[in-house]
């Protein structure tokens, strides 16, 4: 549960608003991982890792047309005109 503050003195902001730490050092060897098996057996790997992951049985990695318009009514306009502004670099 989230603990829930009201009114803390100043003296225990800096505490209170720590970010949780994250070992890394698990995390690199996990995505190498991933990346080598992708690198040697392409997309096989793509759905398997898909699989453990993220719990998706994909049949197929293809987006269709209509995904991607359906995907980008999606996105907010603010975000748009940021992909918009790096196409002109």
């Amino acid at each position: 549960m989230i603990p829930v503050y009201k009114h803390p003195a100043p003296a225990d902001w800096q505490v209170i608003l720590k970010r949780p730490e994250l070992n890394t050092s698990e995390l690199h060897d996990t995505v190498e991982k991933i990346l080598a098996g992708v690198r040697l057996r392409g997309d096989k790997a793509v759905k398997e890792y898909g699989k453990i992951y993220d719990k998706a049985s994909l049949d197929t990695l293809n987006v269709t047309e209509d995904e991607i318009r359906q995907a980008s009514i999606r996105v907010p306009e603010d975000l748009k005109i940021h992909r918009d502004s790096k196409k002109k670099y």
